[in-house]
């Protein structure tokens, strides 16, 4: 059995007695209407937890009352009722004995208490719950299908019960016989394409666990189906039809069911291409231009015959502007995923799970962890390796003693969870490390920790299933694949011996560790008893519950960050892994602090004191000032942490709007290059979701019709700047002026405030400065607006203008006292002109508001979004 030591936990002291606890009120309400959604007064949660920490889990992941239950009120609660099943399942199952399932029990609750990682969501919904004899707990899960009515039937009724769960799903679809096919009886089939209209259709209508985020799904076609060219284009068509209605004024809130998005196809799942080295290789020469062209043939499903032949040149092509235009479909390149197939001789992977991390054999399913890898941060370059394998070996446990507790929707896939034990451990808050340690992500030192942390999950990860092969039995498809097996395990040692020294010192802790691994399953004939251990996902929700900064592999996506107060109130700060980095890099606490201010005032550091070689270290996903992570950056970043990983990597692989579909064809190709598994792109603004998408289309659609004339500014005009306050309210006013000195532009900025009020602001003063420059008198729209109410209003730092009942007031008595008065037009010392400092980049502007309480979303995946207030998610890998 299993020996388990104290190293976070004492002995005879519960383990939540260990714990500072603190309680306070979680109160969600929706933005719009001020209706409390949820509440739960007198929550109780560990001090150290943010307040956004807290109301996630209390909405989330407390038990709700079913029939008689009491609703949990307490992590303590929460944490007791899935610990006090993993204990009673490993004692049962014969992990361990009773004192050591103690000792499990304690040092996985600290774990969980402290953050240092966290189950996928599905076991928090789902597991100790009373009446629950075997409840779903893994959120991945791979389907199949075959070419039959009663098998594309069957699929339906198996992804519902894995969405009502709280899971997502996903399939290949190319069993299924194209569309030019015929079938017995006379005629043709429907194809591919037509069957996920049906499959889209009930995932639209599902609630992933019956509570607050949508179904996820997966879609994969082969590169050689005849029904390629319709798949790439599937959901690029939609997307025209999503154009058309938005024209016609219907809403583009994807997450509106009854939007334009709720209304057109294909939008629950997300597509990917599989594609071959074969045909990378073609599209390799032709994109190098080696050379011109080259056919391709799609094979029918039937016979095996050709269908079509086709231009390698433009298949790839219509992948690359079906991507640019809407972001699907992705590619999934089949041979550098079955390099690392561990049970090859069982079978070709073909799919995936939504997101594409959970790689696997059809039929399969995973439960995901992830840990924060913050928590094991001492200081600058000091990575507490000793308990990041503790608290691996913990949470590996406890995954593989859920393989059994849990149920699955099909046999199938109950017999290959079984057979393989396939689990997903990850982690999270890597861009939050690596800032902090003053590391670039987009450097060799950032690439070089990345690697060598990853390497050592999977190999403490690979050293515990040995462990507990060694005293249970490896996964029962072993024997038949310990050669395949032995050989990916060994080549992913290779590659960590050829892994350059990293500033952790963690490159010979993982040579170690894999050493020690692989001589305990192989050497010793023991085995391992997961075919599968580590991947990278999303991990949005539970990146959430433990207070990480970053989310999966991502970077940062912002140097200022906001957060929710007790009482509701929203607090712009900087992001604390920016102090950390400034010490990193060793300023003196003058600088510090000087540059913490330049950042509270301008949201990034160019034209700052900072050293320009440390600007890089502050590179993030969403542009700051001028600066950016290159789509490369995200690129190598996951090919230097994919080879030393089971499965494959969540990421969102951004790029800028004025991304070329050129770009997106070299990116695809780069990342076959590097080794990645999957990637799909997202260009920023190619979804008409995106309010900047629809106003741009708005406008180029009226330029087909006569319109009143406009004279706007010269593109180089003078302009005059203000700064105010309102009580504590600091803003910002700009003007702009014509060349014969009439006003013919407004900006507004309030300090401290979210894209909300902003966006709000930025509207009004858009719809003064058209209203000027199509000849509205200034006179006019100041006797309009100058006596307008409503909050913030007080006391302001104008003598002129002592107080105001509103922002829209100050702005225009300001306006009338500055422009239209004698007193105001002889001013000659006022101070020079200013723009607004910038919008606060963190936040991504083009996602749309939570549909259950209106707050704005975060994107924490490809097309994946979550609620920072209500915990809604669009993903289902958390």
């Amino acid at each position: 059995m299993l020996k388990f030591t104290r190293l976070l936990s004492q002995d005879n002291v519960d383990a939540h007695q260990q714990v500072e606890w603190s309680k306070t009120d979680i109160i969600i309400k929706n933005n719009k209407t001020g209706e409390v959604l949820y509440e739960c007064l007198d929550a109780e949660f560990p001090s150290s937890w943010s307040h956004d920490a807290c109301k996630i889990v209390a909405s989330k992941y407390f038990r709700q009352s079913r029939v008689t239950e009491h609703t949990e009120i307490s992590v303590r609660q929460m944490v007791e009722r899935v610990i006090n099943a993993l204990v009673e399942g490993g004692v049962a199952q014969g992990y361990f004995d009773e004192e050591n399932g103690k000792i499990f029990g304690d040092e996985l609750s600290l774990a969980l208490y402290g953050q240092y990682g966290s189950f996928n969501s599905p076991v928090w919904f789902n597991l100790g719950v009373p009446g629950v004899e075997k409840p779903q707990c893994s959120a991945c899960f791979i389907n199949s299908v075959d070419d039959s009515m009663e098998s594309i039937l069957n699929l339906t009724k198996t992804e519902g019960m894995i969405f009502k769960d709280g899971s997502g799903s996903g399939v290949n679809l190319s069993p299924l016989r194209g569309s030019h096919e015929h079938i017995r009886g006379g005629g043709h089939a429907s194809g591919p394409v037509s069957f996920m209209s049906g499959y889209d259709a009930f995932a639209n209508v599902i609630l992933s666990g019956g509570r607050t985020r949508r179904a996820a799904r997966m879609v994969i076609l082969d590169v050689d189906h005849p029904d390629i060219w319709k798949f790439i284009t599937s959901k690029a068509e939609q997307e025209d039809i999503v154009q058309i209605l938005a024209l016609a004024g219907m809403s583009t809130d994807f997450a509106d069911p009854e939007s334009a998005y709720g209304i057109v196809k294909h939008q629950s799942g997300n597509n990917s291409v599989r594609v071959s080295d074969a045909f990378m290789e073609e599209v390799r020469n032709i994109l190098h231009g080696y050379e011109n062209d080259v056919e391709w043939q799609t094979l029918n499903r039937t016979d095996g015959g050709v269908a079509e032949t086709l231009s390698v040149q433009k298949l790839f092509r219509a992948i690359a502007e079906a991507s640019h235009k809407c972001g699907d479909p992705g590619l999934q390149f089949g041979d550098t995923i079955n390099t690392y197939n561990t049970c090859a001789g069982d079978g070709e992977i073909v799919a995936s799970n939504p997101c594409s991390e959970f790689v696997w054999l059809n039929n399969s399913a995973c439960n995901l962890a992830s840990l924060n890898l913050c928590r094991f941060s001492k200081e600058k370059y000091q990575f507490d390796s000793k308990v990041f394998k503790h608290v691996v070996r913990l949470f590996i446990t406890a995954q593989d003693i859920i393989v059994d507790l849990a149920s699955y929707p099909t046999k199938a896939i109950q017999k290959n969870s079984h057979s393989y034990r396939t689990l997903g451990l990850g982690y999270a808050n890597l861009g939050g490390l690596l800032m902090s340690w003053g590391l670039g992500y987009d450097s060799p030192k950032g690439r070089d920790v990345a690697a060598a942390i990853t390497s050592c999950m999977t190999a403490y990860a690979y050293g515990t299933s040995a462990e507990i092969a060694t005293h249970l039995e490896p996964f029962e498809r072993f024997s038949d694949n310990k050669t395949t097996m032995e050989d990916v395990l060994r080549r992913q040692q290779a590659a960590t011996v050829k892994l350059r020294k990293d500033v952790a010192g963690l490159h010979s802790k993982a040579i170690s560790a894999w050493r020690e691994a692989i001589g305990t399953a192989f050497k010793k004939n023991k085995g391992f008893r997961n075919a599968q251990v580590t991947l990278l996902a999303p991990t949005g929700t539970i990146s959430f519950m433990m207070d990480c900064a970053t989310t999966g592999v991502e970077p940062d996506i912002g140097l200022r960050k906001t957060k929710t107060l007790v009482g509701g109130d929203i607090m712009e700060y900087v992001n604390p892994n920016v102090e950390s980095a400034l010490q990193a890099l060793e300023y003196d606490p003058e600088d510090q602090e000087e540059l913490l201010e330049y950042m509270r005032e301008h949201g990034h550091f160019e034209n700052s004191n900072l050293k320009d070689e440390h600007l890089s270290v502050f590179d993030c996903a969403l542009p700051i000032g001028t600066r950016r992570l290159s789509v490369d950056a995200h690129i190598n970043m996951c090919a230097a942490v994919q080879p030393f990983l089971s499965g494959a990597i969540s990421k969102t692989f951004n790029m800028p709007r004025e991304a070329t579909v050129e770009d997106v064809e070299r990116t695809f190709l780069k990342a076959w290059e590097r080794g990645v598994k999957c990637i799909t792109i997202y260009r920023e603004g190619s979804k008409m979701s995106e309010p900047l998408r629809v106003r741009e289309l708005t406008q180029k659609n009226d330029d087909d019709f006569p319109a009143p004339e406009r004279t706007s500014l010269p593109d180089e005009h003078d302009q005059k700047g203000h700064k105010f306050h309102i009580g504590p309210h600091k803003g910002y006013i700009t003007v702009g002026f014509y060349p014969d000195g009439k006003i013919g532009e407004l900006f507004l900025r309030m300090a401290g405030h979210g894209s909300t009020v902003n966006g709000l602001l930025d509207a009004f003063a858009t719809l003064v400065s058209v209203a000027l420059q199509y000849g509205i008198p200034l006179e006019e729209l100041v006797s309009r607006f100058e006596g307008t109410r409503f909050a913030p209003s007080g006391w302001t730092n104008n003598p002129n203008i002592p107080s105001a009942n509103s922002i829209i007031g100050y702005v225009f008595k300001w306006i009338r006292w500055r422009f239209l008065t004698d007193e105001g037009k002889n001013i000659t010392n006022e101070r020079p002109s200013m723009l607004p400092p910038p919008m606060d980049e963190d936040l991504d502007l083009a996602s749309e508001p939570c549909p259950h309480c209106g707050s704005q979303l975060r994107k924490i995946g490809a097309t994946c979004y979550d609620c920072p207030n209500c915990s809604y998610n669009t993903g289902a890998c958390s």
